[in-house]
This record gives C-alpha cells, sequence and structure tokens, in this order.
C-alpha cells in the first residue's frame, strides 16, 4: 500500500475529453481532489472533469473550477496539462520525458524518498561485505547470517510459528530460550564467556538487541585485528559452541558443563587453525598432473605456490552404500612423515565419503606443521570445491 501510494505520485493525467469522474479517480496530483463544503455528495458523485472544461479552445473552466473545489485544488488543477488533440484521458509518468515508467526513473524516485532507509541498506551491504570477507569457515559466515537476521529455529521462534516445543533454555532450564538468554545471560553462557581469553562480560550492556551486540564486536575485533585476526575466530568460535552444545542437550541428551563447551572450543580450534591456514592467496590451485598420477584421480594443490619444489601428497578415497548410508574412507600422507587413518561409518551421501578424510588429512598435516599439499582425489565435486 505504501509503495502504490508513492508511486501515484509520480504519475498524472492529461485530460483530453474529460471522462473520467472527479469524485472517485486520483486525478489531481495522484488524489482525489477536494470539493468545497458546500456541494452535497450528489453533486459530487455525478461531476464529471468535463464538466469544468470551456471548448473551442480546449481549455480549463476556472469559474467553475473555483466554484467547486477548494482553493488549493483549483490551483493545482488548472496548471494541469490539456491534451492538444482531445481524445480519451491518457495517464503518464512525470519523470520521464516520453511519458513511459522506465526502471531507471522509478529507481531515482523511489531512491530520493527513502533517502534514509538507503542509507541505512548501504551501511547493512557495507558490514555483510566484511562478513562474507572474514577469514572464518563457510558454515560460520552463514550461521552469523542467520544469527543477524533472526534465522536460527530458536525455540521463540518455533513457538510462533505453532510447533509445539518447550520454551524453556536447554542449557539451564531457567528461562525462555531467546537470542539474548541462550547467547548472553543463561547462567552456563555467562560464566563460558567470562573464563574464554576474550574475558566478555556478557551482562553488559543489556539495552542493545542482541543482533547489535554481536555487529559491535566483529567490527571491534576486525578493525582492531583483521579479517583473520585470532580474537574474531574466538568471538565466533564460542557462538558456535553454544549453538552446538544447545542442539546436543536438545538431541543427544548431552549434559552441558562450562568445562565440556570449553573443550569442544579448543577441539574446533585446530580445524579454524587448518581453515585458516590453506585460506591464502593463491590457496586453491589445479596445477597440470605429472605422469605418475594415479589412473581415475584428479590433482588439486593446497597452500601456497611453490614452483619446482618437491610437494607432500595428500591421497584421500572412499566408498559409499546409498542402500543402508554405510561408508568407508581414508585418507594418506606421501612426506617425509607416511601416516594414514581409515574411518568407517554412517554418511549421507558419496561427497561426504570424500570430503570426510580430506578434512581429518589437512587437520593432521596442519598439527605437524605442513602448510602446502598436493590433493589427489577421485571427487571431481572436492575439485570444485578447492578452487
Amino acid at each position: 500500500m505504501r509503495v502504490d501510494n508513492q508511486m501515484k505520485q509520480a504519475y498524472a493525467w492529461k485530460i483530453g475529453n474529460g471522462s473520467i469522474p472527479t469524485s472517485s479517480t486520483n486525478w489531481v496530483q495522484g488524489k482525489c481532489p477536494e470539493v468545497k463544503d458546500h456541494i452535497n455528495l450528489r453533486q459530487s458523485a455525478l461531476a464529471q472533469v468535463s464538466d469544468f472544461l470551456s471548448p473551442n479552445p480546449l481549455q480549463w473552466n476556472r469559474l467553475a473550477i473555483f466554484r467547486f473545489f477548494q482553493p488549493s485544488v483549483a490551483n493545482q488543477i488548472i496548471q494541469m496539462e490539456l491534451l492538444v488533440n482531445p481524445s480519451s484521458d491518457e495517464i503518464y509518468w512525470k519523470l520521464h520525458k516520453t511519458g513511459n515508467y522506465c526502471v531507471k526513473s522509478g529507481y531515482s524516485f523511489f531512491l530520493a524518498l527513502n533517502s534514509d532507509a538507503c542509507d541505512q541498506g548501504s551501511q547493512t551491504d557495507k558490514f555483510f561485505k566484511f562478513l562474507w570477507a572474514m577469514s572464518i569457515m563457510p558454515k560460520w559466515k552463514v550461521f552469523l547470517w542467520k544469527i543477524l537476521h533472526n534465522g536460527l529455529p530458536l525455540s521463540s521462534a518455533l513457538i510462533m510459528r505453532h510447533i509445539q516445543v518447550t520454551d524453556m533454555c536447554p542449557l539451564c532450564g531457567q528461562e525462555p530460550e531467546t537470542y539474548q538468554h541462550l547467547f548472553r545471560l543463561c547462567p552456563l553462557v555467562q560464566r563460558v564467556w567470562a573464563s574464554s581469553s576474550l574475558g566478555i562480560r556478557s551482562t553488559t550492556n543489556l539495552s542493545r538487541p542482541f543482533h547489535h551486540w554481536v555487529k559491535e564486536f566483529l567490527i571491534l575485533f576486525i578493525e582492531q585485528d583483521g579479517h583473520s585476526g585470532s580474537r574474531l575466530l574466538t568471538f565466533v568460535g564460542i557462538l558456535w559452541e553454544i549453538w552446538i552444545s544447545k542442539n546436543n542437550a536438545i538431541f543427544r541428551n548431552d549434559q552441558v558443563t562450562n568445562p565440556s563447551i570449553l573443550h569442544h572450543i579448543q577441539q574446533s580450534a585446530s580445524t579454524r587453525t587448518t581453515h585458516t591456514t590453506f585460506q591464502k592467496s593463491d590457496s586453491y590451485q589445479i596445477p597440470t598432473k605429472p605422469p605418475d598420477t594415479p589412473p581415475g584421480f584428479l590433482l588439486a594443490h593446497i597452500g601456497q605456490r611453490k614452483d619446482n619444489i618437491s610437494q607432500p601428497i595428500l591421497l584421500v578415497d572412499g566408498s559409499w552404500s546409498p542402500i543402508d548410508n554405510n561408508a568407508g574412507s581414508a585418507w594418506v600422507l606421501s612426506a617425509s612423515l607416511a601416516r594414514g587413518r581409515a574411518f568407517f561409518s554412517k554418511i549421507t551421501s558419496a561427497f561426504q565419503t570424500e570430503a570426510l578424510p580430506l578434512l581429518h588429512g589437512l587437520i593432521w598435516a596442519n598439527n605437524i606443521g605442513f602448510s602446502d599439499l598436493l590433493v589427489y582425489t577421485n571427487s571431481s565435486l572436492l575439485i570444485l570445491g578447492l578452487q
């Protein structure tokens, strides 16, 4: 409705034969004209624009107009353009010389009308450019995006959608589960923030909405430490582990404690470090396959390019049964210190079967100091994902 009313401001009528009714058409600057108090409803309903035109030559009947309409409206009417060759009345777009609407003029019109909203939008766009440029795992970026758009399936949101769930926080069972409570006010979470390396007192400045609180810390850490600073990784990691611990408490009946959350944060540190180590410039390269490449395997280069230097080789492979979701996969690192590992698990796709050993192999390689690898895999999807 608001957009419709705004659009009417940019349209105008060109009067030809005056066949439109005066009281039921928005023909004066996008509005229905206001008549004088002594004009009764019947007169107003029966009047047509042609009643206020004088023929030969076609012009406005100023006397009739000022008798019938309020003075301010009458002045607007007599300034309206009449068609040179009288025909049916026409509506036109005032912001283009052809009288036809075009996207460019429409965009400029709404930009001028909503300049404040556009300013806020440009600031939001700038922040999300920061978000997508962060040197964090893609799933964390999506997680942050969901937080900032109230997109997480918290109990409060599920209840609003008429889904029957308990509204109490699964970590403490004391208060309803909201963004503010789960990530800031829950007693267990307060201890996690305070005992972390950040030392954040999550209960300060509670007047700030939760998503503003998150954005302020993200911007602070990016401005002071850059997109891959340790404080940024720790802050997002704590948010993520709180969310994972909450889900584990619901779906796995885990007993969540402050030490257990901190332990999970420490465990995931190697994954975070692996991601940032192998995410440098020119991280993912697809070099020409050497002649000794195993048959059926594709090759990707991970890390900083080091031409003419022998690279450690990480070979990953797996097999998956779509019938029962059983999967077997393994990784082998061929270097000065050869190492490998095999897995058997339930997995939901062939791609995950190939990705799982790659992840574990990269973590192990990173832990022993390798930052440059040649990866062999027979999964073209995995190769595309590494680009």
